[in-house]
C-alpha cells in the first residue's frame, strides 16, 4: 500500500523564482450521524479524521471539531501526515534524508508545516507545506516522500515505520487493545474463521478475569444473604434523623458477617480496563470490514440488519439480571431488571455486529458461571450472630434503653465535674 513519489522543481528561466509548493491529500467521506435522538443513540462508525507526526507527538482532528473549531496548523519535522475514517487511510511521510541531500531542507534547513482543515466541498484536507525558498536559474529542488494508501492494518502501518502505527485510536488502553488484537488474529491463524476466533477471544478473557468475578460473585452472594437484616434495620430506623444510627448499625452488621461491601463492584472496576480496550479493538479492527458473520451477516463492521443479535442480547441481559444477587429493595430491583437489558439493546441496535456477537458471548458465559457458583444463602435474624431490636421483648428493650440512658448521663455528669 506504499508509493514513493518525488517531485522536481527546474527553475528554467533566468532569473531566480520564489516557489511555495503543497502536497495534499484529501478525503471526501462525511461522517454518517444521524441528528436528533437517533444521533445520540447511533454512535459514528465512520469518523472522518486527520492525524499529523510531528516531532514524535501526535495529534488528531476529526471533521465535525474542524468544521466548528477550525484546523490545525503545527510547524516542525513532520513525521507523517494522514487523512483517514475508522478503517482506511491515506497518509504522506516526508523522507528527511533526501531532503536533507537536494531538497529545502537541506538548503536552508527549514520545517515543513503540516496543516489539516476542509476543502469548502465537506471533505477533510491534509497538507505538507514545505514553505518560500528560491530556486536559482537551472537548479532543482527535490521534494520526496512516502504515501501510505490502503486499510488500517496494525501490523501493515507499524510495518511502514514512523510510528505509523499509531494511526489506530485504541483510546486510553491501546497497549492492551494491540495484545487483544494480536491474539485475534493469532487465534483466526488457526481456525481461519473470524467469528470464531471472537468467541475464543471471549472465553479466554472470561477465563482470565474468572477469579475476580468469582470474588465479586461470593461478596455479592454474602450481601444478598443479609438483605432480611437489612430490610429489619431499614424497618427499626425508618426517618432522615436516625441515619447515623442506622449507618453505625449496618458496619455493625458488616463486621460481624465478616463482608465489605464494597467487593463486590471492585473487581468490576479492575475488569474496566480489559472491557474498555476489547470493544475500541474490535470497533477499529479493519479485518471485520465487509466480514460475512454467518446467514445473514455479511459485514461484521455494520450492525445486524434484522437486530437478531441486539434482541437476543437484552433477553441474556435480562435473565443476568435476574440471577445476579441484590441488596435493593423490590421496587429498585424490577427497575434495574426490565431498564439495564432495554437500555442495551437500544444502544447495541446500531454497533457492529462483530461487537454484539462477543458481548453475547460474554453474557452466556457469565450466565453460566452464575448457575455454577451462586447458591442462595440466605440469614435471617434467628440464625444471625447478632440480635436486633426487632428480636428482643419490650422487657429487654425497656432494660437496655434504661442502661443506656444511665450511661449517658454518668459521662455528661463527668464532663461537668471536669
Amino acid at each position: 500500500y506504499q508509493l514513493s513519489a518525488v517531485t522536481t522543481l527546474t527553475n528554467m528561466t533566468d532569473a531566480t523564482i520564489t516557489v511555495n509548493p503543497r502536497l495534499t491529500v484529501r478525503l471526501f467521506r462525511k461522517e454518517g450521524k444521524a441528528s436528533g435522538i437517533l444521533g445520540f443513540l447511533k454512535p459514528v462508525t465512520q469518523k472522518v479524521e486527520g492525524q499529523c507526526m510531528l516531532d514524535g507527538d501526535l495529534e488528531r482532528k476529526d471533521l465535525h471539531k474542524i468544521i466548528k473549531k477550525g484546523g490545525l496548523d503545527r510547524m516542525g519535522r513532520v513525521d507523517w501526515l494522514s487523512v483517514d475514517d475508522l478503517y482506511f487511510m491515506a497518509a504522506l511521510l516526508p523522507d528527511w534524508e533526501a531532503l536533507g541531500a537536494s531538497g529545502p531542507a537541506g538548503e536552508e534547513g527549514r520545517e515543513v508545516r503540516c496543516v489539516l482543515d476542509t476543502d469548502g466541498r465537506g471533505g477533510i484536507r491534509g497538507t505538507l507545506d514545505f514553505g518560500r525558498f528560491d530556486v536559482k536559474p537551472d537548479a532543482s529542488i527535490d521534494l520526496p516522500v512516502r504515501a501510505f494508501l490502503g486499510p488500517k492494518e496494525y501490523d501493515t502501518l507499524d510495518a511502514a515505520g514512523k510510528g505509523l502505527g499509531k494511526a489506530i485510536d485504541y483510546g486510553w488502553f491501546g497497549s492492551l487493545s494491540r495484545f487483544l488484537y494480536v491474539a485475534l488474529v493469532t487465534f483466526h491463524g488457526w481456525v481461519g474463521n473470524w467469528a470464531l476466533a471472537i468467541i475464543i477471544l471471549t472465553i479466554l478473557v472470561k477465563l482470565v478475569l474468572m477469579p475476580l468475578t468469582h470474588w465479586s460473585f461470593k461478596s455479592m452472594q454474602k450481601m444478598q444473604g443479609i438483605k432480611p437484616l437489612i430490610d429489619d434495620l431499614n424497618r427499626q430506623y425508618p426517618e432522615p434523623e436516625d441515619r447515623e444510627k442506622k449507618s453505625q448499625a449496618l458496619m455493625n452488621l458488616y463486621k460481624t458477617h465478616k463482608i465489605n461491601p464494597l467487593m463486590g463492584c471492585f473487581p468490576m472496576l479492575l475488569q474496566m480496563p480489559i472491557w474498555i480496550a476489547l470493544y475500541r479493538m474490535l470497533s477499529s479492527s479493519v479485518e471485520l470490514y465487509r466480514t460475512p458473520l454467518f446467514l445473514w451477516i455479511t459485514d461484521m463492521s455494520q450492525p445486524d440488519p434484522y437486530f437478531v443479535l441486539p434482541v437476543v442480547l437484552g433477553g441474556s441481559m435480562f435473565l443476568q439480571q435476574k440471577l445476579t444477587p441484590t441488596t435493593a429493595d423490590n421496587q429498585q430491583a424490577k427497575m434495574m431488571l426490565w431498564m439495564m437489558p432495554i437500555m442495551f439493546t437500544v444502544f447495541m441496535l446500531w454497533l457492529p455486529a462483530g461487537l454484539n456477537l462477543y458481548i453475547l458471548v460474554n453474557t452466556v458465559l457469565t450466565i453460566a458461571q452464575q448457575k455454577l457458583m451462586y447458591k442462595p444463602r440466605i440469614v435471617t435474624t434467628q440464625n444471625a450472630s447478632v440480635k436486633l431490636m426487632s428480636d428482643m421483648d419490650p422487657e429487654e428493650i425497656r432494660l437496655k434503653r434504661k442502661e443506656h440512658d444511665s450511661g449517658e448521663g454518668r459521662r455528661t455528669k463527668g464532663r461537668r465535674k471536669k
